[in-house]
């Protein structure tokens, strides 16, 4: 279906899906090997998924999934790609964090963690990136409440209602195409890295 829409709107685009379970840490190993005969200009790490409820009741099997889906595999890519592409002109890599990456919400400490790290690694990459004088630019995109399947995932339910639960979100169609909103995520860490780090855009 992805493949469809893609090509309806862009009918000359070679599109290519690759389909793994990014939480067996294997697997992100075995998918980026997999993309090796291409030339890869941009990285968009978005897998993930969110748990709400206290630590003390989080079912850990639920919870140990996420730590390797959000921490892990994104860390694995990153590195790998970073490893074979950081001299490449005009490269990019980007992960998704979200605002949960900057403030903790009570009911999701364990997802805003994950966050956390998500954000410190990418902020700290840009940095290492910027002293080696390396060609790539690594980002971190930071989106508030977006409508997707995330709701029904966190809250483990059949049905979530996001206009219940926000009183204003994007749609998942505004965050992959729309720059007048995905810019200001992106620069929303850009800004904070100047304030407080003396760091230029990225």
């Amino acid at each position: 279906m992805l493949k469809k829409e893609i090509l309806e709107e862009h009918p000359d685009v070679d599109v290519v899906i690759r389909s793994t379970d990014l939480s067996v840490p294997e697997n992100a190993y075995l998918l980026y090997e997999g993309l090796k005969d291409y030339g890869i200009e941009t990285w968009v790490n978005n897998a993930g998924f969110g748990n709400y409820g206290s630590v003390a009741d989080q079912d850990l099997k639920k919870i140990g999934a996420m730590l390797h889906l959000n921490i892990e595999a994104l860390t694995i890519l990153s590195s790998l790609f970073v490893r074979d592409y950081k001299d490449a002109e005009g490269t990019q890599l980007i992960n998704v964090s979200s605002c949960g990456g900057y403030t903790i919400v009570p009911t999701a400490v364990t997802y805003c963690a994950a966050k956390f790290y998500v954000s410190a690694f990418t902020e700290g990459l840009a940095w290492e990136l910027k002293e080696a004088g390396a060609k790539m630019k690594a980002k971190v995109l930071v989106p508030a409440a977006t409508k997707t399947e995330f709701g029904i995932v966190a809250n483990n339910v059949s049905e979530y209602d996001y206009d219940k639960s926000f009183g204003t979100y994007h749609t998942s169609r505004q965050m992959a195409g729309l720059p007048e909103v995905i810019f200001p995520h992106i620069h929303a860490m850009t800004n904070l890295k100047i304030k407080v780090k003396g760091a230029e855009a990225i």
